[in-house]
């Protein structure tokens, strides 16, 4: 019986080896195939939240672009970045991931465009930044929504700082991504680091607001627009004075402008003649950041006269048939919209003929007629 019994454990020993043994690996797999990049280093990065990034392992894709990173370890949940040559795409990882695939072209890498497999978090990153660079988002709310349907609160996090950046504007979007961080990893290094980037960027939308020109009020004189329309001559804002003027912040690409514009197109024909005008900034174009994803001037101006012809045929597809339209193609960084303090749109103010500011964001499809009467 004792040799039996001997016998049996070291069975039951040896099985338990085996099982182990045969067990699925613990670590990450991550393989990638990206077209351009041939031979080039690559680096898996672990981006820590006002860190420097921690480099986990590093190769060399072959000459059809291959690469494999092989992780004994699980990685911690988080973000990270695989960097090929100076490009870099990033990933949202919860560490349950046993093997990732990516691939795609390098051109495309910058702007976290590629394919993925194995993360859906890292899906839902760029599925965000795919609607970002096709100017989806229409409004603060607009991001706010999509920061807040994120699965993972590192998406959340990633999205708003590389899509958003620390700008002072967009201080709501980081409040909301860091309340999250901080309820789904409490105490982490990453929620901390983060919570105190957002407190700064709070206090500079704070200070912002009270020293901000762009604090538009009922009865002050509009501030001047002097800025390029489609046709190359320049149009001034001041120059209308003596009628009064619908000043319209909108953009070809926001779904709410556009189906505003027949309202005002109506309400324009049936006033144009009492000396009532409208003056449409635009919000097209790309901000400076979207600017710099691109690999060369040649590129950049492509996409800029792309952006422009979205523009002006816009405003013919909307029937918008009067002469000011202006547009520095900058997006957000319009200064105009700075000075206005333009945050969302549609965003509108009427200006009574002695050029002072009479109504703030009237509807077309509600007030704006009878605001209008008010001052014709």
């Amino acid at each position: 019986m004792k040799n039996i019994s001997i016998l049996s454990l070291v069975a039951i020993l040896f099985g338990l080896t085996i099982f182990s043994c045969s067990s699925p690996e613990q670590g990450l797999t991550l393989e990638g195939q990206f077209d351009g990049a041939a031979n080039l280093s690559v680096v898996f990065e672990h981006l820590k939240i006002g860190e420097d990034p921690i480099a986990l392992a590093r190769t060399n894709a072959d000459a059809e672009g291959n690469f494999v990173f092989e992780l004994n370890e699980p990685v911690q949940p988080g973000i990270y970045r695989v960097r090929i040559g100076a490009q870099g795409g990033d990933l949202i990882l919860t560490g349950e991931e046993r093997m990732v695939e990516i691939k795609g072209d390098m051109s495309a890498l910058a702007q976290n465009q590629f394919e993925v497999t194995g993360s859906e978090d890292t899906q839902e990153l760029i599925d965000a930044f795919t609607k970002a660079l096709a100017n989806s988002f229409s409004s603060l709310e607009d991001i706010l929504e999509e920061v807040e349907s994120f699965d993972n609160a590192y998406t959340a996090v990633q999205f708003s700082m590389r899509a958003l950046q620390t700008r002072p504007q967009f201080a709501s979007v980081h409040e909301a991504a860091s309340a999250r961080l901080i309820k789904e990893y409490p105490g982490t290094d990453d929620a901390e680091n983060y919570a105190g980037m957002v407190a700064q960027i709070s206090q500079a939308a704070a200070a912002q607001s009270q020293q901000n020109p762009g604090q538009i009020r009922v009865g002050m004189e509009a501030p001047d627009i002097e800025m390029e329309g489609p046709d190359g001559e320049i149009y001034r804002l001041s120059d209308l004075r003596g009628s009064v003027v619908l000043l319209d912040f909108w953009a070809a690409w926001c779904r709410p402008c556009r189906i505003a514009n027949p309202h005002v197109v109506e309400i324009y024909n049936r006033y144009k003649d009492r000396g009532f005008k409208v003056f449409n900034v635009s919000l097209d174009g790309l901000d400076s950041r979207s600017a710099a994803r691109f690999p060369d001037q040649e590129t950049l101006e492509q996409q800029m006269a792309i952006q422009r012809q979205r523009w002006m045929d816009a405003i013919e597809q909307d029937g918008l048939n009067w002469p000011y339209h202006v547009s520095e193609l900058k997006r957000w960084e319009c200064s105009a919209a700075q000075k206005y303090g333009v945050r969302s749109i549609p965003r509108t103010f009427l200006i009574d003929k002695e050029g002072r500011v009479a109504a703030i964001n009237p509807k077309p499809q509600t007030n704006l007629e009878s605001e209008l009467l008010r001052l014709l």
